[in-house]
């Protein structure tokens, strides 16, 4: 067993936001390119956040939380829609998301 390196929580961002800031933007007018990537960034950062809200109200009570946790699970299906739409070239779509 070798011991690789366990990657930072820095590194992990990094590459999260590396691989939401591709999908759409390769191809465009730099002005377009620029507002894919912004979209798709701000939606990664809401994904991770939201997502950890969900995982924060079931650890907490899920009974007596469930209208927030049913909010931020609603709220990280729609970030991941803005990402995949934009990803398939609906980029008008993606930023109304």
């Amino acid at each position: 067993m070798t011991d690789a390196p366990v990657p930072s929580a820095r590194s992990r961002w990094s590459r999260l936001l590396d691989a939401a800031d591709s999908p759409g933007a390769v191809g465009r007018d730099p002005a377009e390119q620029r507002r894919v990537r912004l979209v798709n960034q701000t939606s990664a950062v809401g994904i991770v956040t939201c997502a950890s809200f969900v995982v924060g109200y079931a650890v907490v009570d899920l009974r007596a939380y469930w209208a927030g946790s049913l909010a931020n699970a609603l709220a990280v299906v729609t970030f991941s829609s803005a990402i995949a739409l934009n990803a398939r070239g609906w980029h008008r779509l993606a930023r109304v998301t």
